[in-house]
């Protein structure tokens, strides 16, 4: 029996399941994170016993503040789905045994048709084109050498 190793459809299955698990918990925690950091009004006054200065510095402060949290899960939740994407790929290749680029154009082909339904559909969409691109280098690649 021809057992294949690396990433099948299965793992990378799970492994989108899990990354959709994680996306929910990094939105719940930034949206706790956000709470702890609101925006405040242009001519909001913190206290009353400190200067106009002082009082826009504090608006300022918070605002970068808030701006930092957000770029931090901005930047989780984009590791997180680069995740996703590094499942189908590594399926990809492992699975079909394509070089780089195919497995590259499958991909791209892949995510044009099922992006809009999430990467799970990607993922089904992927392989279907890798069983048809398999299937056509196969059939080339057998009549070029009968020739």
């Amino acid at each position: 029996m021809n057992e294949k190793k690396g990433m099948g459809y299965d793992e990378a299955r799970l492994t989108i399941h899990a990354v959709y698990a994680k996306a929910e918990q990094l939105s719940q925690d930034s949206e706790a994170a956000l709470k702890a950091h609101p925006v405040f009004p242009h001519n909001h006054v913190f206290d009353e016993d400190k200067s106009v200065r002082w009082n826009r510095e504090e608006r300022e402060r918070r605002a970068a503040a808030r701006k930092q949290v957000e770029n931090e899960y901005r930047q989780k939740e984009t590791d997180c789905w680069q995740e996703a994407v590094n499942a189908i790929q590594t399926f990809i290749l492992d699975e079909y045994d394509f070089s780089e680029k195919i497995a590259e154009l499958v991909y791209e082909w892949a995510y044009h048709k099922g992006h809009a339904y999430g990467y799970l559909e990607v993922l089904c969409e992927a392989q279907i084109i890798g069983e048809q691109v398999r299937k056509l280098i196969d059939t080339y690649e057998k009549e070029r050498s009968k020739k």
